[in-house]
């Protein structure tokens, strides 16, 4: 019995230092403290590296969305365009077809300066990002 007693005592002095039974020692909790905060400052880091990765993503898209814009207005452009121009070649010259000619292509002038107004937009949002 004597024996049980000492190895009782003997293993308690070995184990951490408590106040009491259910408190951990002062160095076992400013261990986890500093853990805590090396994780905490880790996380803060990765939360930046993530938001710098995602802007830069975003910005990305928009460059495509833009890419995408201007060639369907370089496509509709070159399209119409061409179809002004072939008629020019395929008509007879007359006063009737020549002002149809006009009357269409200020058509297409007013349809282009909408088609230009939209790059502008497209390239002033783009700049302010």
């Amino acid at each position: 019995m004597v024996t049980d007693d000492t190895s009782i005592t003997h293993n308690h002095h070995s184990l951490p230092t408590y106040c009491c039974p259910c408190c951990p020692s002062r160095d076992a909790v400013d261990m986890v403290n500093v853990l805590y905060n090396q994780v905490d400052e880790e996380v803060h880091k990765l939360v930046i590296l993530s938001n710098k990765s995602l802007k830069q993503l975003e910005s990305l898209l928009e460059v495509r969305r833009f890419e995408e814009q201007t060639e369907q207005i370089k496509v509709w452009f070159s399209v119409e365009g061409e179809k002004h121009l072939t008629a020019l070649d395929s008509l007879p010259l007359s006063l009737a077809t020549v002002k149809d000619m006009r009357q269409s292509l200020e058509q297409f002038f007013e349809e282009s300066v909408v088609s230009l107004n939209i790059v502008n937009f497209i390239l002033t949002c783009c700049f302010l990002l």
